[in-house]
């Protein structure tokens, strides 16, 4: 018969549990494999492996992760710390990034004594694939929210024709945003063509002061001397 861990897990146990649960940190970070030396010239996409790598970082012994999605895009399944890797990492690939995903992460002791209690709970939103990342508006302007890679908004229900009438308004709000500024060094031009007499005395000037203030600070060492 299991015993209860709430009978086993006294206080101080459980404040040093969650002690060594603290440093437990989470992050993603996005992984293109190409491989050229497996394939010939034609293989484009094919040969580029597109993933999402999902890491647990300093896990300590004894804890288990359930992993759940708080959107419902996968179901729960649990982790250990007997997975981790040299680094004490605990890895989840996710090859399937067409949406965007939220994780929690309730990370629960293992130990004899207190086992099954939560000692820390983090979350994690990843991003989506965005399959208009290829197409050549995007290699044109790749500064264009819609050509990222990845994207941290739903873009599932974005068609060919809504992404072309967006990129359309980009491009003329871009040529507006051109005429302004070329208008604003075109006034600048002609107001400099129009006062440039003004400029030269007042820089004639300041040369003059400062000549004058050297002067002054001369004859006062001399003075002094």
């Amino acid at each position: 018969m299991k015993v209860d861990a709430a009978s086993t897990c006294s206080s101080t146990m459980l404040y040093h549990e969650k002690q060594r649960a603290s440093e437990i940190k989470v992050d993603y970070e996005v992984i293109d494999n190409v491989y050229d030396d497996e394939y010939d010239d034609e293989c484009i996409e094919s040969c580029i492996e597109k993933y999402l790598l999902v890491s647990l970082y300093n896990v300590p012994d004894e804890i288990s992760v359930d992993v759940k999605s708080l959107n419902d895009t996968f179901r729960k399944f649990s982790l250990t710390s007997e997975q981790r890797n040299t680094n004490n990492e605990l890895k989840i690939k996710d090859a399937n990034a067409t949406e965007i995903k939220r994780y929690e992460f309730k990370i629960k002791s293992a130990s004899p004594d207190c086992y099954g209690e939560i000692l820390k709970t983090l979350t994690l939103n990843t991003p989506m694939f965005n399959k208009f990342s290829n197409v050549a508006s995007c290699e044109a302007y790749p500064d264009f929210k819609y050509c990222n890679k990845y994207v941290n908004f739903d873009i599932s229900n974005l068609t060919n024709e809504k992404f072309n009438k967006i990129f359309d308004k980009y491009l003329e709000e871009k040529e507006q945003e051109l005429e302004k500024e070329n208008e604003g060094k075109e006034s600048a031009k002609e107001l400099f063509n129009k006062y440039w007499y003004i400029v030269v005395i007042i820089i004639i000037a300041i040369v003059l002061i400062v000549v004058l203030i050297k002067i002054i600070i001369k004859r006062r060492e001399k003075k002094i001397i």
